[in-house]
């Protein structure tokens, strides 16, 4: 006795291949486009982080040389302007303190 197969016959439809691919294609350049927005982001903020080193290196030179041109004005507050101040009057002591001789 032979069985009758009763199920349909398979048929391929063609437009489902076509539209699953299509969605493939849309998925992987949405994920190339993510990964590209984000090494842009990354070498932005690298950047950024160099441009605020390279200020903050200015503006310490600034200063620095600010505090160098102060140094040589009497009456001036700075450190190394204070430091000649201490060593003079240490040298001023000690000449005046020792014993003659």
């Amino acid at each position: 006795m032979e069985e009758k197969d009763e199920s349909p016959p398979v048929t391929v439809d063609r437009s489902l291949s076509v539209e699953n691919f299509l969605l493939q294609e849309l998925q992987i350049r949405s994920n190339a486009i993510t990964q590209i927005r984000s090494d842009n982001t990354g070498i932005f903020n690298i950047y950024l982080v160099l441009i605020g080193l390279m200020l903050t290196g200015v503006a310490a030179l600034q200063t620095l040389k600010f505090q160098i041109i102060d140094a040589g004005k009497p009456g001036s507050t700075s450190f190394f302007w204070q430091r000649q101040q201490y060593l003079n009057i240490v040298k001023n002591l000690k000449q005046e303190y020792s014993p003659p001789g």
